[in-house]
């Protein structure tokens, strides 16, 4: 029988409200299948073998060892075995540190090349030439944080960040109330979900939803 482990690491402080967790999984004795639920952006590596997905959006496929996998609204099928190492990114981070339309990256497995151009190799060497997951969770701290320190916080990531913030609350029921909370027209905040976060605000909300109810079931699953 496979066995899986995953263990975490923060990001340094100042990341925090842009990168919500490092992860390292490890499957031995594998390979094995499961489904990823509805998430932000991650940047996904392979540290031995190759893993292979199954998205709504592209069917099954290989993408190799670094990817951007886009904010998802579906779940998606993974399987494989060894390690892997993740960069989960939030939607404040994924628009302050690549400037990036999420539209265009929405349910999708791509070469981390497309994200973040010459960059990625450079990060990738580095981060498979680490010896564990403390000395990768550094490595990727110093290299998010240079790129934050090359940024400016814009109008549109105030937006961002309000948004997201607004999108976390279970009070917010509607795209009426949330158009209220923010003093945004609907057809304003449609750009503004689709580009920040990838999908359009009536999607975002039932995501939520489910995310929520996901949660409440993993934490009392045996309630009655």
């Amino acid at each position: 029988m496979a066995s899986v482990t995953i263990d975490f690491r923060s990001p340094a402080e100042p990341l925090r409200r842009y990168i919500s967790t490092y992860n390292e999984m490890t499957v031995t004795d594998g390979p094995v299948q499961d489904l990823l639920h509805p998430e932000w952006a991650n940047i996904r590596m392979s540290l031995d073998n190759p893993w292979i997905f199954e998205s709504r959006l592209q069917g099954r496929v290989e993408p190799g060892a670094a990817i951007i996998h886009g904010p998802t609204s579906t779940a998606t099928r993974v399987e494989g075995q060894g390690q892997a190492f993740g960069i989960g990114i939030l939607p404040t981070g994924w628009n302050r540190l690549w400037r990036k339309d999420a539209a265009q990256f929405a349910d999708q497995l791509l070469p981390l090349e497309t994200l973040l151009a010459e960059d990625a190799a450079e990060l990738t060497a580095h981060l498979l030439d680490a010896p564990n997951l403390d000395a990768r969770a550094a490595l990727a701290d110093a290299f998010l944080l240079k790129r934050l320190e090359q940024s400016v916080r814009s109008p549109f990531d105030q937006q961002v960040d309000a948004f997201f913030q607004v999108l976390s609350d279970p009070a917010s029921a509607s795209v009426e109330q949330i158009t209220a909370t923010l003093g945004l027209p609907q057809s304003r905040l449609a750009r503004l979900a689709k580009r920040g976060f990838g999908f359009p605000p009536k999607l975002l909300l039932k995501r939520q939803r489910f995310l929520r109810m996901l949660g409440t079931l993993h934490a009392r699953p045996y309630s009655e």
